[in-house]
């Protein structure tokens, strides 16, 4: 029996840890388990000048990334290519050379092509609201999905290798009772926690009977 092949694409270094324990155990349990990182985390903030400048810090979080891997057991890492575009109203959020900002036809392409070399029985991405709505978070959601739904049509991208179509498509999800824990164990600790209060943050999240044990599924 061939082992399950697994497909996470997230969009900087550290969003991985949203699906780390699940690519571990699949990964331990002998399953082919690639991820694929769309940037590498340019435009991220720096809370503490010691550790980055703007100038390092696509490479030190790039070897963070490796770093967790090996942690979680994965040896099969891959970048797309796509910079960091920074969260909205920010100048990085208006770079042509942002994932942000690339052409749909173009981050599907490449995502196709990665399906169809990869072969996965299941794709792991972020979801339709982005976790928080960072707009590398919704344009994976955008881009992975329709990916998938492309990658096994002979007539989309056809020189990008066979046509392949993987069985699964799953989306992380943060759960409201995850920020509900996290507000008493910040609250306990004695930090205000009055932010958790405010209308966007009320919004985060789903329900725990709408997530399933993997996630929310593409197929339902």
């Amino acid at each position: 029996m061939q082992p399950r092949t697994i497909l996470a694409v997230f969009a900087h270094p550290d969003d991985e840890l949203s699906a780390g324990g699940t690519l571990a155990r699949y990964a331990a349990s002998g399953a082919n388990v690639t991820l694929v990182c769309v940037t590498r985390g340019e435009a991220g903030e720096i809370s503490d000048p010691g550790l980055a400048t703007p100038e390092t810090l696509a490479e030190i979080r790039t070897q963070e990334l490796l770093t967790a891997a090996k942690a979680l057991g994965l040896s099969d890492v891959r970048f797309l290519g796509f910079r960091d575009s920074g969260m909205v109203g920010t100048p990085e959020n208006a770079d042509a050379r942002s994932f942000h900002q690339a052409d749909p036809a173009e981050a599907t392409r490449r995502l196709v092509a990665l399906i169809r070399s990869v072969k996965p029985d299941v794709v792991i991405t972020h979801d339709v609201t982005g976790g928080y709505g960072h707009p590398d978070h919704l344009a994976a959601y955008r881009h992975v999905t329709a990916a998938f739904d492309a990658a096994s049509d002979p007539l989309q991208f056809p020189d990008e290798g066979p046509p392949w179509q993987p069985s699964r498509l799953f989306y992380t999800a943060m759960l409201r009772s995850f920020f509900q824990k996290m507000r008493e164990t910040l609250q306990a600790a004695g930090v205000d926690t009055s932010d958790f209060d405010r209308p966007e943050m009320q919004r985060l999240g789903y329900e725990d009977a709408d997530v399933g044990d993997f996630g929310l599924d593409h197929r339902k």
